[in-house]
C-alpha cells in the first residue's frame, strides 16, 4: 500500500507499506491520534502510523474479503464489515475480539415467506 502526500516523489517519505497480501479495499485516517486504519482482501483488519507508515497492529478474525473499517475517535474500538457478513468489534489497544454481529439467517426466512408461517 503507498500513500500518496503530493510530494514528486513520495515514495521516498512514506515507503512501501507491508502486510497485505492480496488489495486494500478500504483506507481512513482513525481518530486522533494519527493512524490509518485500513481492511484487505487477506481478510485483516490493520492498523498504520500515518506519519511513517509503521504497521502498529493487525486485527484478524474474518473468513473472507473486509471490505470497511473505521475507529473510534480516541481509538479504543475498531470495527469492521466484511463479505462474510459479520461485523467484528475489536479492542483497538490489544487486537482482542470485543464482539462479533452475525448476520440474520436468511434460510429461515426464506422458509417462512414459502410457508407463510
Amino acid at each position: 500500500m503507498r500513500l500518496k502526500s503530493g510530494m514528486s516523489k513520495p515514495e521516498n517519505r512514506f515507503g512501501r507499506w507491508a502486510g497485505y497480501t492480496k488489495q486494500v479495499t478500504s483506507i481512513r485516517f482513525a481518530g486522533i491520534g494519527g493512524n490509518i486504519i485500513s481492511s484487505g482482501g487477506d481478510k485483516t483488519v490493520r492498523q498504520f502510523t500515518a506519519s511513517n507508515g509503521r504497521a502498529v497492529r493487525s486485527f484478524s478474525g474474518g473468513t473472507d474479503f473486509m471490505y470497511a473499517a473505521d475507529a473510534s475517535r480516541d481509538g479504543k474500538l475498531i470495527v469492521a464489515g466484511g463479505e462474510d457478513g459479520v461485523v467484528r468489534v475489536w479492542d483497538g489497544t490489544n487486537g482482542r475480539v470485543i464482539r462479533n454481529f452475525e448476520p440474520p439467517a436468511v434460510a429461515s426466512e426464506t422458509a417462512q415467506a414459502s410457508t407463510g408461517k
